[in-house]
């Protein structure tokens, strides 16, 4: 079909096809997988312990390209040793720019919970936490959610991030680099 084209047309067409293919590409790639994390939108690696942490964590530089889209996920929250007495859900961090991340966490009934969690550029680790009462219902328009997540019932569900700070617009993009130790579910008095 090209042959019988105009040069210029040929010229035309090739671009276009090139150009939708490399979107194509782009909406296929996987997420990377890092241990227990999966990220959707950066490069991630697992720094393994040390600094006094008993624990392994996340070291990953994203780019927000979607907003709607989670930066990352985890998807192997444990019980903690609260069992059902579990009202707080964990997070420790470094980041290098202050930035507000978007914590969704869903249990095991499929309801789904988010908070805002603000971050502050540290080079050293800060330990938060969110109480249940933190969190909204992350329900779509005019269907009923629960008041709060039950965090004892959300054993071997995922809790995905958001950034909340980077885009205000579709073309602008932000950058960042974080390390984040597991989420843990912890007892009220932690």
């Amino acid at each position: 079909m090209l042959m019988h084209m105009p040069t210029k047309w040929g010229a035309v067409v090739i671009v276009a096809v090139a150009a939708c293919v490399g979107a194509f590409y782009v909406l296929v790639v996987r997420p990377e997988r890092v241990d227990g994390w999966e990220v959707y939108q950066g490069s991630g690696r697992m720094v393994r312990s040390g600094e006094g942490l008993a624990v392994d964590w996340l070291d990953v530089s994203y780019r927000v390209t979607n907003p709607a889209k989670p930066l990352f996920s985890y998807r192997h929250l444990g019980a903690g040793a609260a069992g059902d007495g579990v009202s707080t859900l964990g997070l420790t961090y470094r980041t290098e720019r202050d930035t507000t991340i978007v914590v969704v966490v869903t249990d095991n009934g499929g309801a789904a919970f988010q908070a805002k969690w603000k971050l502050q550029h540290s080079d050293v680790w800060r330990g938060e936490v969110l109480g249940a009462e933190e969190f909204e219902p992350r329900t779509a328009p005019g269907r009923a959610g629960g008041q709060a997540p039950d965090f004892g019932r959300m054993v071997g569900r995922r809790v995905d991030f958001y950034d909340g700070s980077g885009v205000v617009r579709p073309s602008t993009t932000f950058s960042n680099r974080l390390e984040l130790l597991p989420p843990e579910l912890l007892g009220q008095g932690k």
